[in-house]
């Protein structure tokens, strides 16, 4: 089977290797080479090549541009050592985990900081989601990979650091209009205007779709805005808001394997009967503020304030209609100082967040008594200080971050009691790393970091006993992170990173279901695990049409000592995580405009369950996209399109890891397609 497999993806390739021979001898060539990368998402700007970092970057090309847009899981597959699912449960939002964390999240991001252009999207209780950020803004995408709590406090085993684009030369506006398989259509309008010194940019996008399975509808609105001042020489200011409108997002739920042996496409009945879809509405605004005090000394310093109104419907009576208000905010300021050889940052985060939360019965749809209501409050203050030290052929970084985490929770039904209560979460995260020059454009380096998670308000609230307040047998994860590897440059064509990593955690935090409540996610702390893997990429120019980017990841993440009742799932594999993943890109560009894209990605088995005992099959999937750029005059016209599972395979979008009744899968798509336009003024 693996021949046959490897035999269709050549088929693939061989004759786009024969139309880039063709292509170039009609075309001239287009001279180009592999650019110093900067990588900002560690708090102290540095070269990719240089910093002694496990770390990747995502540049955002016209390429990129012709794909669906509809998931971040487009962009950031490629990158080893992370994986995604979830990509099409619009209910439930991508679930990404970096080297095993965030792999227990139920809906949204846990375990990994989201930071988008320099202000956390995470809350500071660990929650993540990216459904208020339109993925035709992105200009480029960082990750760190492993733990990273000296940079960032609570919640960071990796980070994900998204730059969105502002900057302008001249006055545009552009429209983008795609339709897809499954009633797909995505509808936006760009535009930017302004002065030297003053710039707007303004974005609006419509998406909605009926989705593969029944019962997963989704529906979307979105506004971006953004005003960039520069006050004089030495600042400039930049004051965003964004607004998000989702009325409806449909949850199919999961199935087990003898449900979708006979339809794949089902939605399951108790999701029907129950009407289970969540509704978002959400609004953001930001300030931040940039400048130099003096030749060696800058200023860095932002401020945020979010409202989100958030209900839900899960497939059960007791607890299963939610409503959620929450109000988040956060404030930070930075100094640091540069010379020739080092680079010191000091700095403090400031973030509060509140949540309304309450549970009423859900009567089939319809809104019964309440079960819970309840405020909650997680306070979070970090005080952290980074040095980067370069010398000669080293390069030596260091950090140290103090995060002082206070929760409460606040029981106002009180009919059997009152369940209030408190907790304070206190930890003091270090790391360091060193780098060295072996030759001009290679460096090998080594590195020790810290972490710790908290659990969740939500974590916290579902509590298996059914009580109000906290589950205060929760426990804060901690990891310990230790990597080595080595990254460069040959030439200009090609660009390369390989990492082995070992990370030590303890008091892991567990998702399970119970029977009474099925599809509800509870929560509990492993023992300790031994996470360890090897992960390669690299990027290199073919020719100056084509580009070929690829990369590996081997990983070996168990459980060291994890015991729950009378069973011991110790030496077990994590669930939810593959063992191995290899993504293999490959790009054309023509000087006529015209534009490619093959992605080709292998999916190794993983495990469902704790236990070990139900595990999934391999997969590949392949993906094509293209376009086509013309420009008349002052006008330029993009058509574009793509195909995604070219191979048609049939394979799960999402494991819902320990569910109750071996209900793990959701099914993906099959062979689906898209076609659009861009217009630009």
């Amino acid at each position: 089977m693996n021949r046959i497999k490897l035999i269709l993806i050549l088929l693939i390739l061989y004759p786009i290797q024969v139309l880039s021979q063709n292509a170039q001898k009609q075309d001239t060539l287009i001279n180009h080479s592999l650019k110093e990368i900067l990588v900002k998402a560690t708090r102290i700007e540095g070269k990719l090549n240089q910093l002694p970092y496990a770390s990747s970057v995502v540049e955002i090309k016209l390429a990129d541009q012709f794909k669906p847009q509809l998931s971040l899981q487009e962009f950031i597959n490629q990158i080893p050592g992370l994986y995604s699912q979830n990509a099409t449960n619009n209910a439930q939002d991508l679930r990404i985990s970096i080297r095993g964390f965030g792999a227990r999240s139920a809906f949204g991001i846990r375990g990994i900081k989201l930071i988008v252009d320099g202000i956390p999207e995470t809350t500071p209780d660990g929650q993540g989601q990216l459904d208020n950020l339109n993925l035709g803004l992105i200009n480029q995408i960082e990750v760190i990979k492993g733990a990273a709590a000296s940079l960032y406090g609570n919640a960071s085993g990796g980070v994900i650091a998204i730059h969105t684009r502002k900057d302008f030369q001249h006055p545009f506006i552009g429209l983008r209009s795609s339709l897809g398989s499954y009633g797909m259509q995505k509808q936006s309008i760009t535009t930017g205007f302004g002065t030297d010194s003053t710039k707007f940019f303004l974005h609006g996008a419509y998406n909605s779709s009926d989705s593969y399975r029944k019962h997963s509808r989704f529906k979307q609105y979105s506004f971006n805005a953004n005003i960039s001042h520069q006050i004089n020489s030495h600042y400039k200011i930049d004051l965003s808001l964004n607004y998000l409108n989702s009325p409806i997002a449909q949850d199919p739920g999961s199935l087990t394997i003898e449900e979708i042996k006979v339809n794949r496409r089902q939605a399951r009945n108790k999701n029907l009967l129950y009407k289970t879809e969540e509704s978002i509405k959400q609004i953001k605004t930001k300030l931040a503020l940039k400048g130099k005090l003096s030749k060696q000394l800058h200023l860095n310093a932002y401020a945020f304030f979010s409202y989100r109104d958030f209900s839900g419907k899960l497939p059960f009576t007791h607890g299963g209609f939610i409503s959620m208000f929450r109000n988040y905010s956060g404030h930070g300021t930075s100094l640091s100082y540069e010379t020739s050889i080092n680079k010191l940052k000091f700095g403090y985060d400031l973030a509060i967040q509140s949540d309304n939360r309450k549970r009423f019965e859900n009567l089939e749809g319809s809104k019964g008594d309440i079960t819970l209501n309840q405020q909650e409050e997680f306070r979070n203050i970090g005080i952290y200080l980074l040095d980067h030290f370069s010398l000669n052929k080293w390069n030596i970084t260091g950090g140290l971050r103090f995060d002082w985490n206070k929760l409460k929770v606040r029981d106002r039904l009180l009919y059997d009691g009152n369940q209030s209560d408190n907790l304070n979460f206190r930890k003091i995260n270090p790391s360091i790393r060193f780098g060295y020059s072996l030759v001009t454009n290679h460096n090998i380096f080594t590195g020790f970091s810290t972490s710790f998670e908290t659990p969740s308000l939500s974590e916290l609230s579902a509590n298996p006993n059914g009580e109000q307040g906290f589950n205060t047998k929760l426990k804060a994860q901690t990891a310990q992170s230790y990597e080595t590897g080595i990254k460069g440059k040959i030439k200009n064509d090609l660009r390369y990173q390989l990492i082995f990593f070992i990370t030590k955690t303890n008091n892991d935090l567990v998702p399970y279901e119970l029977e009474a409540f099925p599809g509800r996610s509870f929560f509990r702390n492993a023992g300790k695990t031994n996470r360890k893997g090897l992960e390669f990429e690299m990027t290199y120019l073919l020719h100056d049409n084509w580009k070929l980017q690829a990369s590996y990841t081997l990983s070996k993440l168990k459980y060291k000592t994890y015991k729950v009742d009378d069973n011991d799932f110790s030496k077990n594999y994590l669930p939810g995580i593959p063992k191995k993943l290899v993504t293999s890109s490959l790009q054309f560009q023509s000087n006529k405009g015209f534009h490619a894209n093959l992605q080709i990605n292998y999916v190794g088995s993983l495990f469902t369950n704790d236990s070990n005992t139900v595990k999934t099959s391999s997969y590949i999937l392949a993906n094509l996209s293209f376009g086509y750029s013309r420009q008349l005059k002052h006008l330029i016209i993009q058509p574009f399109g793509g195909i995604r599972n070219i191979l048609n395979k049939k394979y799960n979008d999402n494991i819902r890891i320990n569910a109750f009744g071996q209900r793990y899968y959701e099914p993906a798509p099959g062979t689906n397609a898209y076609v659009g336009i861009i217009i630009k003024i």
